[in-house]
């Protein structure tokens, strides 16, 4: 059985690894899909966007997993500091255990936008999951 639908908490697993990126947000303020109400900047949320399985005759062999993380803060250099340690944390990386065997991790964009004076950085991934 495939974990693709428990996926945020593997890519948290992967962020937390990154050092430099958890000494830009502390791993407390990691969500899964919102933040905690009056969060203090800087935070960011994993979203599960979609899973789009793939099957054969043996049944399904592949989840093609897209996943947005979101970096939010009250100074544009450190968004895009955030974003960029995001990127190092999860691009072409792979990740196994007993549970879950994700073999590619791509970035497949890159959007910014200013919303109520916080900076925010959302780039989006495509995790395969054998």
């Amino acid at each position: 059985m495939k974990q693709s639908l428990s996926i945020t908490k593997y890519v948290l697993k992967l962020l937390k690894a990154n050092n430099a990126l958890m000494a830009l947000t502390p791993y407390e303020r990691i969500y899964p899909i919102d933040a905690k109400q009056g969060t203090t900047f800087p935070f960011i949320v994993i979203n599960r966007d979609s899973v789009l399985s793939a099957y054969s005759k043996d049944g399904c062999f592949e989840d093609t997993v897209t996943v947005t993380a979101t970096a939010v803060t009250d100074r544009y250099d450190m968004s895009v500091s955030i974003a960029s340690e995001i990127r190092n944390s999860l691009e072409g990386k792979r990740y196994k255990d007993d549970n879950i065997y994700i073999s590619q991790i791509t970035m497949q964009s890159a959007n910014e936008t200013i919303y109520n004076n916080a900076f925010i950085q959302q780039l989006t991934f495509v995790l395969k999951v054998q």
